[in-house]
């Protein structure tokens, strides 16, 4: 080697030196011939190509060297970190094509942008999803190149292959907390709002409906306050695990808060589908959860939005279970106490038994006559509730009742008293007794479901009691509750050829000009007005005035509690239609009301005191099934 100078600049050139001695004829050295050839490009070129090998091999990338062989791309070389991150040793590659690494998922966008930069020799980025030897997945963030000859035509293709797999989820998991409650796994309130807004948009390009159903579940804030958040949470679970399960693939099932659950249900047919969807799902939700050895029971209540070709119909309250401010007659909103630890799990055992009631048939009615003010003629008979429970023997209805309300059990109690209540009358009916009307409370959350006058005409036609034959006694509160609904849902009960009864009036609000729109048939006093009678001059003069407004009306009037002589001579002398209570007759097993209906009249019963009355019917009439 020498150094060449150049303009005062010295430059490095590698040279390979040939010498040879030059001799005499007699042998003797005389010279050296020397020669030089420079080499300097060639070792630059040889020190590039293993700094550029080094490079490749030390690369954290999986690099692969493609040759266009008759049409196909095939592996020519691929560096060390191919292995570690695909799993294949190079030497398994060679001469494959790259296709193999797309395993099943050789569908992908991603390939067929690839595909066209290879055809037009073009670079290309792209992410797509490929598959290690064991069959795991891992993202790929590939790189294409074409490497063209000195003609310009390309032979090869540099492909760089960067394992994108944890930035990928850690995207994906950005997402998906954005998304999703990572309680219930359940679609949150953020991928509901896209969801909603899509499928409203495809209905109205399609012209289909979708229902938009919003759930709250029932007793749910009592599992919290008695078990602890951490069994609420468990509880919670489960429920959005069936939800999702039931739920179909175009359906979205989503965790809206609490313990609030928003369901889009698109395609529907029609309203009786929702309506079959919802009656389905309160049933399912009733069924008690086992979480840690303690049998749980939550009702739920819900709401209800049907759109239809651009235009909504809303549905009103379709609840089964606890609602948040339940009228229970004459007392108006009731709200949930606040039960200490022991009352509590009280409440959780009676609710286990009251389900267990139902499943036994542990329930049965008792009857009280209603009479003519004038002729004591027995007119008809009012269907209670009672319940004999094989521990406790017979249990007060102010017991039960709203334990029934809160757990959502008073929706299945509700449809086995009127449909028992009209079997009942139709056998007397058909053993020869003299007919009169059955009257059964129908709960506020039953009037509240729009599908009641289709289970009132499924109980008549499968019961085959004439419909005249049944009242069904609503209450003020209830009936106000949306009046303009009511006064549709009332007609079309009147319809049927049922009779109509405003139970308890006088203990809410009515307004007159709803009030004669109503298609009822008869208003029934409250017998907190009646018990004061001969005591208190306010309510004998509002009592005095829902006979005159009823009459106005051309409604019939109907006094309950009626007890002493006094109270029905003042009803009486004001001309009240009928009267129900403890001075005629007592609630009694349906074995002893064949007798009073061949009688047909009844006498005053003055033996049978008020304080006896009380004993006799624990609870009186306030604790009958409402």
């Amino acid at each position: 080697m020498r150094y060449l100078g150049c303009n005062n600049a010295y430059q490095l050139h590698t040279v390979v030196t040939s010498k040879l001695p030059l001799l005499d004829g007699e042998g003797q050295t005389i010279g050296v011939l020397g020669s030089y050839h420079d080499v300097t490009d060639r070792k630059r070129t040889e020190l590039a190509l293993r700094l550029q090998s080094r490079a490749l091999d030390a690369s954290v990338n999986a690099i692969v060297i493609i040759g266009v062989v008759d049409g196909a791309n095939v592996i020519e070389y691929a560096n060390p970190a191919f292995k570690r991150i695909t799993g294949y040793d190079p030497s398994e590659v060679i001469g494959h094509d790259c296709r193999f690494l797309h395993g099943p998922d050789g569908d992908q966008e991603g390939l067929t942008a690839i595909r066209r930069a290879l055809s037009a020799n073009l670079e290309a980025s792209v992410v797509v999803r490929n598959y290690r030897k064991d069959g795991t997945l891992f993202w790929n963030q590939l790189f294409v190149a074409p490497v063209p000859n000195a003609q310009g035509l390309t032979t090869h293709h540099i492909g760089i292959i960067n394992d994108v797999t944890d930035l990928i989820r850690y995207q994906e998991e950005l997402e998906y907390q954005a998304n999703y409650d990572t309680l219930t796994l359940l679609p949150n309130r953020n991928l509901l709002r896209d969801r909603l807004q899509h499928a409203i948009e495809t209905a109205r390009r399609r012209e289909t409906k979708i229902a938009v159903v919003f759930m709250d579940l029932d007793g749910f804030k009592n599992v919290n306050d008695s078990l602890g958040h951490s069994v609420g949470d468990r509880l919670l679970a489960v429920i959005a695990e069936w939800l999702a399960r039931s739920a179909r693939s175009s359906d979205t099932v989503a965790r809206h808060g609490g313990d609030e659950f928003v369901i889009v249900l698109p395609d529907l047919t029609d309203e009786a589908g929702l309506i079959a969807w919802m009656e389905r799902t309160r049933t399912a939700i009733s069924e008690p959860v086992w979480i840690d050895d303690t049998e749980l029971y939550v009702g739920c209540s819900m709401g209800a939005s049907l759109l239809s070709a651009g235009r909504r119909r809303r549905r009103n309250r379709h609840e089964e279970g606890r609602s948040r401010n339940v009228s229970r007659e004459g007392h108006g909103p009731q709200h949930v106490p606040v039960l200490s630890a022991g009352d509590e799990r009280e409440r959780r055992n009676l609710e286990r038994r009251l389900r267990r009631a139902l499943r036994d048939g542990e329930f049965l009615l008792h009857y009280q006559p209603q009479v003519d003010m004038t002729t004591r003629a027995i007119v008809g008979i009012e269907a209670l509730v009672r319940w004999h429970d094989p521990e406790q023997g017979l249990v007060s209805p102010a017991s039960f009742i709203p334990v029934a309300e809160e757990s959502g059990l008073i929706g299945p109690l509700s449809e086995w008293v009127l449909r028992e209540a009209c079997r009942q009358n139709k056998a007397w009916q058909d053993a020869g007794l003299p007919p009169a009307r059955v009257s059964v409370n129908l709960s506020a959350r039953h009037f509240q479901q729009r599908d009641i006058a289709r289970l009132v005409t499924s109980v008549l036609e499968e019961t085959g009691l004439e419909p005249r034959y049944l009242e069904l006694e609503l209450t003020e509160s209830a009936i106000m509750r949306n009046a303009e609904e009511a006064i549709t849902m009332l007609s079309e009960l009147s319809s049927l050829g049922i009779g109509i009864a405003i139970d308890d009036f006088g203990t809410g609000y009515s307004s007159l000009s709803y009030l004669k729109r109503f298609p009822v048939h008869r208003l029934k006093i409250d017998r907190s007005f009646v018990a004061d009678i001969g005591a208190s001059s306010d309510d004998e003069t509002i009592t005095s005035a829902i006979i005159a407004l009823a009459h106005s009306l051309e409604l019939q009037v109907i006094a309950e509690g009626v007890e002493t002589s006094a109270q029905h001579e003042f009803l009486r002398e004001r001309d009240c239609d009928e009267m129900q209570g403890y001075l005629f007759s007592h609630p009694m097993p349906h074995d002893a009301i064949p007798g009073l209906l061949q009688q047909g009249v009844l006498p005053t019963d003055r033996t049978f005191s008020r304080a006896t009355a009380a004993r006799a019917d624990a609870g009186r009439g306030r604790s009958r099934r409402r």
